[in-house]
């Protein structure tokens, strides 16, 4: 399966944002404190796949409808 450059971005944040995850809850586990930087880089990469997911939505809803 060939993946488009786009594609292949995303695979790399969903994979960074479930190496993130873990890395924050292995912190939490270890009792290490200061953890919110780890949580603001989360939700980053997590709105980053939001915003792609909303705006291939939006591309099939206008394909379909348009």
């Amino acid at each position: 399966m060939k993946l488009s450059n786009l594609d292949q971005l995303r695979v790399w944040a969903a994979l960074t944002g479930l190496l993130l995850a873990v890395a924050y809850f292995a912190m939490g586990w270890l009792g290490m404190d200061n953890r919110d930087s780890l949580v603001m880089l989360t939700v980053s990469v997590a709105g980053f796949e939001l915003f792609f997911l909303t705006q291939e939505l939006s591309q099939r809803w206008r394909r379909r409808n348009g």
